[in-house]
């Protein structure tokens, strides 16, 4: 398991992003306090604009069966029902490692258990329908 806080990007944890295969997901930016942690859990840290690892859970397993939402919780610990999280909000994510093989190719990725938004920035459709 990881525990990684940082700044997110392109959060889909309250809805799933279903532009390819449903499933909910966040990216974390990497910095000085998290890098090494990211590094040692062996993730594949991807370099967008800045330097993000990923968290995912697919909305149904491969047999079909529906999976729990990952859990969201607010800066008290309290269910998070504040809105969509926008980019640069800071949260706390934790995930399940697990390694994987596919064609000749290995790696280790991290499923969403929950997020946890410490200091939210909303998602800028919210500030126009305000």
């Amino acid at each position: 398991m990881i525990e990684v806080t940082g700044k997110c990007l392109w959060a889909h944890v309250t809805q799933p992003n279903t532009t390819f295969e449903p499933c909910w997901t966040i990216d974390v930016q990497v910095d000085d306090d998290n890098k090494e942690l990211i590094k040692e859990s062996k993730l594949k840290i991807y370099d967008r604009y800045v330097k993000v690892v990923r968290f995912r859970r697919r909305v149904r397993d491969f047999n079909g069966k529906k999976k729990e939402i990952p859990f969201l919780l607010d800066d008290k610990g309290r269910s998070w029902n504040k809105g969509l999280i926008g980019n640069g909000s800071l949260v706390t994510v934790i995930g399940g490692l697990h390694e994987w093989t596919y064609r000749n190719h290995k790696g280790v990725s991290a499923d969403l258990y929950s997020v946890q938004v410490l200091d939210h920035i909303p998602y800028p459709k919210e500030k126009e329908d305000a």
